[in-house]
């Protein structure tokens, strides 16, 4: 079985990451199912304090969500706050580690 290495644990995600993303009030199968790829942070977004990532997923992005999200980023890339990220990691093995240890309680 694999271990999380605490040591490398950060609070924020950084670039290059692998990130669930689980927006509130949105239960779609495709953010249940696929782990994006934290591509660019934008600290200042329209004037707003939060901070907005860029992400980018390896599977198509069905049109309703890119709708809601924004489209004008380009294919399967979607921009979402800071609060909608709810798990990231430096490799994709890492994080589907730890989701599976947060699945099943351990």
């Amino acid at each position: 079985m694999k271990y999380l290495k605490t040591f490398e644990n950060l609070l924020e995600p950084q670039i290059g990451d692998y990130v669930k993303c689980d927006p509130p009030g949105f239960e779609d199968e495709f953010f249940k199912k696929n782990i994006g790829r934290l591509i660019k942070i934008d600290i200042e977004h329209h004037g707003s304090e939060m901070k907005f990532y860029q992400i980018k997923f390896d599977v198509k992005v069905p049109e309703d969500i890119m709708k809601s999200f924004g489209s004008a980023l380009g294919d399967n890339t979607l921009s979402l706050n800071d609060y909608e990220v709810s798990n990231f990691a430096k490799t994709k093995e890492d994080l589907e580690t730890k989701l599976n240890a947060n699945k099943y309680n351990l």
